[in-house]
């Protein structure tokens, strides 16, 4: 049972993979980490150090004491990335960083702000296809 516990960070990093539909290559591949790594990592016979595991955290939105085994739930954010919302992974593991931040604020928006973006970015587009055509 000891062990079980001894290794709480390996377990959740083998859910998030698990649960985003990776294997230990492509998960290592968002944290330029080898195939081996990251099953020493899951093994609990090695484990990240503070930094990879807070982008390891922020990329999978998940609170750090959820990862390290401190609380059960994450509360504050929850697992994104689902068998369910692979598509969407695949979608987002392909974005710069700075975009991705983005996709997570607007994951935190009400459903109204996101309406109101939604129009706002459709005024942007019409905005820069008028700049463009001013160009001309």
């Amino acid at each position: 049972m000891k062990e079980m516990y001894d290794n709480i960070l390996g377990q959740r990093l083998k859910q998030l993979r698990i649960e985003a539909g990776l294997t230990q290559a492509k998960f290592g591949e968002n944290f330029n980490l080898a195939k081996s790594t990251v099953s020493q990592y899951e093994s609990g016979k090695s484990r990240p150090d503070d930094e990879l595991k807070k982008k390891i955290a922020d990329f999978y939105q998940v609170s750090l004491d959820w990862l390290m085994g401190r609380i059960d739930a994450d509360q504050s954010l929850g697992i994104q990335y689902s068998r369910e919302s692979k598509g969407n992974y695949d979608i987002l593991k392909g974005m710069e960083p700075e975009t991705r931040k983005l996709v997570e604020q607007i994951q935190g928006l009400s459903t109204e702000s996101k309406e109101e973006l939604k129009r706002y970015i459709e005024l942007l587009k019409i905005k820069e296809c008028y700049d463009k055509n001013q160009r001309k």
